[in-house]
């Protein structure tokens, strides 16, 4: 984390730098399910006041990301297998089911940058990705996808959705979270690209639907 903040004394530009900071922490397997926050020490850290603190650190709460105990601190929050079914299922729903209503308004220069995207993921794989490396281009990839159907409110759930995914991830990994161990190539979202291009819906919505499925890519 970093040990001071350099920007300008706005409360609100503080507060959102401090929660994004701490997610990121919390993203990277830095802060660990359990562990304790305290305003003062992050203070501290920041070379803040505690406005700004404990605006980002209820910001948190409210995302569940944190949980406050008066008296004992902020605990970082720990993700179920449950929750983690559960959304799963509710992003099977939403992406397959907007695959196949609105996959033939697709364009083909979302096509395009989806073949770019599984080019420089292809690229990046030669040395061997991290489980948060191979992750994160998970997400890019159903993200770009998504992108293409122009319904914000549905794409913020999703992107929430994979954040939460994200923490879990993370939060099980532990160590390896951060360890190079993927090489192998992104054969389903190439197959997912390959019937898009072809304009069979149904196979690409159900290799999509066994993507989403498959835990071994984290």
């Amino acid at each position: 984390m970093t040990n001071s903040v350099t920007m300008t004394n706005n409360n609100s530009n503080l507060k959102e730098y401090i929660h994004d900071q701490i997610l990121k922490d919390v993203i990277e397997g830095t802060l660990q399910p359990n562990m304790i926050l305290h305003e003062k020490k992050l203070m501290e850290q920041y070379g803040v006041s505690r406005s700004p603190v404990r605006e980002a650190l209820i910001q948190l709460c409210s995302e569940s990301i944190l949980c406050n105990y008066p008296k004992r601190g902020y605990e970082v929050s720990t993700i179920s297998e449950k929750e983690i079914q559960d959304i799963v299922q509710f992003r099977i729903a939403v992406e397959c089911t907007f695959l196949m209503q609105y996959g033939p308004s697709i364009t083909d220069e979302t096509l395009q940058k989806l073949e770019e995207h599984i080019a420089e993921h292809a690229a990046l794989q030669v040395n061997g990705l991290t489980a948060l490396q191979y992750w994160t281009a998970n997400m890019r990839f159903h993200l770009l996808l998504f992108s293409s159907y122009d319904n914000t409110y549905t794409y913020q759930k999703l992107k929430d959705a994979l954040t939460i995914q994200t923490r879990f991830y993370a939060q099980k990994r532990s160590q390896r979270w951060q360890s190079p161990v993927f090489t192998e190539r992104d054969v389903l979202h190439r197959a997912i690209l390959d019937y898009l291009k072809q304009k069979n819906y149904t196979m690409a919505s159900s290799i999509l639907k066994a993507d989403i499925e498959d835990r071994s890519t984290v």
